[in-house]
């Protein structure tokens, strides 16, 4: 593709063009869809850089490993081809140009200022205090995690708001192959900040393209940095090139000079709209200028007749010099760079691996040596910390890893969890936690731990979710119906699915009446006893633990009173 006539790279540029419009559009619907329960672009969705780069410290490590090293490897080969064909947030503001054209068809856009200081002093602001236990800040800048927050703050009501609206137009005409869904509203603080964000994106997609790519992105300045060594970079041929302006306007990252006819490849995310554009076929892939230099440098050296007769001594060795001297200056920056990315993806797999055999995320005391929970001395009045999700181990192993992509939230079947406001902190800044008032935690269900891309939540077996302790239920007299009213209640009693609240003798004279009693042993705070609680403020609650423990199984009751049906049913 590389020595072709210009024909026939031009045909090959804009096949590239169509295989990139078409990838982009697979994997919007694909990642979309995992929010919305298809598991079809799960593997998608652990693909994505920043996750992965997190999963390496955590469980899943090894797989991460591999992905980072081919995403690596394949930038340093062709450059930011991430950015374009499988980063949902870029995909999705090529698809808000494309809308804002359709009604501004002649908008162009204009040349970016690199500042290339800015891209890297924001990565640098966001990774310390990521190496110090959070990743607060690349949360907020995370393009998946964006992508995962828009989701679920604004086109998943919406989606839902379209749904009951075409069921019930169906249902005029006496059809109901439409089935109506419960709309789950986030917070509305979540809501108003996630839709700014997404206007203030869409204001700097529509002005000049992709902004954002390149000045706030960390996994575009991680990029970025690989692609200024790629292999293989688009480039403008001088000879063909009229400064015509044509690839200049239609660049959406800016990364083009039509007057030095020069392509900041460092900056391009191989959208091919400038090969497209051009139609003296100038823009094609050519190899990178310091691969260049190498190959002459070992084409003048092995074929020394060649050289000018007469030629000086100094003049050649000063020409030698000024050849080799660019040469192994970029060599030398080159290998610097991939030993630094192999050093932190190496580093990463240790840090990760290391945890794993001690006590830690994948070793053996979270779960089963961890420190007891004090449960003596509770106060009703006092701040409950918040719940957890199953799989979280502890506070600071989640708040190290979750970026707030709010995929648990979306897909939590009884959308009990909600992006925390500052419940865990300002370090915590939109980290899922459970609100028992709206739901609770299902006792079947373990699909949060299964979806989590960056680690933050370890995988846990159904069998194991079943007796991991996220919280503690904590029963207070002076609440409840039976003690305050005289009433019969036991709602808290029948609804607990780990048979931990039990119902005790109240009064003597009146036997129906039983209070609750809290089992810590059996008790995994799911919730669904505060839920039930009809009382409000709720007479049972429950308060999260900062590092989740292991209950014992559940107990089944003996029935009482049953029926023989050796001779069938009694009714």
């Amino acid at each position: 593709m590389f020595n072709v006539s210009h024909s026939d790279a031009r045909h090959k540029m804009r096949k590239l063009r169509y295989v990139r419009i078409v990838c982009a559009a697979l994997v919007l619907l694909l990642i979309s869809g995992v929010f919305f329960g298809l598991p079809w672009g799960q593997p998608l969705v652990h693909a994505q850089l920043i996750p992965a780069l997190l999963r390496s410290t955590g469980a899943g490590w090894t797989v991460s490993i591999v992905l980072l090293g081919a995403l690596v490897l394949s930038t340093l080969i062709i450059g930011r081809w991430y950015c374009s064909f499988l980063c949902p947030f870029g995909i999705l503001q090529d698809v808000i140009s494309r809308i804002a054209r359709i009604f501004k068809p002649k908008h162009k856009f204009k040349p970016q200022p690199k500042v290339t200081w800015l891209h890297y002093g924001v990565l640098a602001l966001l990774l310390i205090p990521a190496f110090m236990g959070s990743v607060a800040g690349i949360a907020l800048l995370d393009p998946y995690s964006l992508f995962g927050r828009f989701i679920n703050s604004i086109f998943d009501p919406f989606i839902r708001e379209l749904n009951n609206l075409g069921a019930w137009i169906v249902s005029k005409t006496g059809h109901y192959w439409i089935v109506p869904v419960k709309i789950y509203w986030p917070p509305l603080w979540s809501m108003i900040l996630t839709s700014s964000i997404l206007l203030l994106v869409t204001a700097a997609v529509i002005w000049n393209g992709r902004v954002f790519c390149n000045t706030l992105c960390p996994a575009g300045a991680i990029l970025r940095f690989l692609a200024r060594f790629s292999i293989f970079q688009l480039r403008i041929t001088d000879t063909i090139c009229n400064r015509c302006g044509s690839c200049e306007r239609e660049c959406k990252t800016g990364c083009i000079d039509r007057k030095a006819k020069t392509i900041d490849f460092s900056r391009c995310v191989l959208c091919f709209n400038c090969a497209e554009a051009c139609h003296k076929d100038g823009v094609q892939f050519q190899l990178n200028p310091i691969w260049k230099r190498n190959t002459s440098r070992k084409n003048n050296t092995s074929s020394p007749a060649k050289q000018t007769p007469g030629a000086s001594a100094s003049n050649r060795d000063q020409s030698s010099s000024e050849q080799s001297a660019p040469s192994s200056q970029h060599r030398r920056l080159f290998l610097r760079s991939g030993v630094i990315v192999t050093g932190l993806i190496t580093g990463a797999a240790g840090y990760g691996q290391g945890r794993g055999q001690g006590k830690g995320r994948h070793g053996q005391g979270r779960h089963g040596d961890g420190v007891p929970y004090d449960h003596s001395g509770f106060n009703y009045w006092e701040p409950l910390h918040p719940t957890l999700p199953p799989g979280a181990v502890d506070l600071d192993e989640f708040q190290s890893h979750c970026t707030a992509c709010q995929l648990c939230v979306n897909e939590c079947p009884t959308h009990a969890l909600v992006p925390g406001f500052l419940q865990l902190g300002i370090l915590g800044f939109q980290q899922p936690v459970f609100d028992f008032s709206r739901a609770y935690c299902e006792y079947e269900c373990n699909r949060c731990t299964q979806l989590c891309p960056t680690g933050a939540l370890t995988p846990l077996d159904l069998a194991v979710k079943k007796t991991t302790r996220i919280g503690l239920a904590h029963f207070f007299k002076g609440h409840c119906v039976v003690h305050t009213e005289g009433n019969e209640c036991g709602a808290c009693i029948e609804h607990c699915p780990t048979m931990a609240v039990t119902g005790i003798a109240y009064r003597s004279d009146r036997p129906e009446l039983l209070l609750p009693h809290v089992n810590p042993a059996l008790c995994i705070g799911c919730g669904i006893c505060q839920h039930a609680c009809p009382v409000e403020p709720e007479a049972i609650r429950v308060n999260g633990l900062t590092e989740h423990e292991t209950a014992d199984a559940k107990q089944s009751k003996p029935l009482e009173n049953v029926p023989d049906l050796s001779e069938g049913f009694p009714f």
